[in-house]
């Protein structure tokens, strides 16, 4: 989780976007093919990410959801497009980081889209249990914006759109 003080420091520069188009959904309407979900149950965390997104790739679509389960059924939506990457966090309610990643790599449609966990995990059980069950990377998330920048750009290396 991301301090106050980075919240607030970031808030000047486009915290309004972010609270008016979040709802829980999309962030970025305009998209070329790229669509990325999120699924953090930090707030801090979820914006964060989404501003880092934002800031390397501006006709980026961005999907946020508090939990597995609702990646899950925003994954499972066959009205809806699959984005072209997930980010996924493994301390999450409801379904955590794991089960999600095991239930992605379980569904035949889903097995191809690009998962990376992103975690304030950095333990080596959680790391190899998320590479084995078919995550692509496992990054410890930073704690400053431009490593979360940085993190950010290895995962879209990645990404399928």
């Amino acid at each position: 989780s991301f301090s106050y003080f980075w919240a607030c420091f970031f808030h000047s520069f486009s915290f309004y976007r972010f609270s008016v188009n979040c709802h829980w959904a999309i962030l970025n309407v305009k998209s070329n093919n790229r669509l990325i979900l999120v699924a953090d149950d930090d707030i801090d965390d979820q914006w964060m990410i989404s501003e880092g997104l934002h800031d390397l790739d501006r006709n980026c679509k961005i999907e946020v959801v508090s939990n597995g389960q609702q990646a899950i059924n925003r994954l499972e939506n066959t009205s809806l497009p699959l984005p072209s990457l997930v980010i996924l966090d493994l301390n999450m309610p409801v379904l955590g980081g794991l089960d999600t990643l095991l239930r992605i790599r379980h569904n035949q449609a889903l097995q191809g889209i690009p998962v990376v966990v992103f975690t304030t995990s950095d333990s080596d059980e959680s790391r190899s249990k998320s590479l084995k069950l078919g995550a692509l990377d496992y990054i410890v998330k930073p704690n400053d914006y431009q490593g979360i920048v940085e993190a950010i750009e290895k995962m879209m290396q990645h990404c399928s759109g």
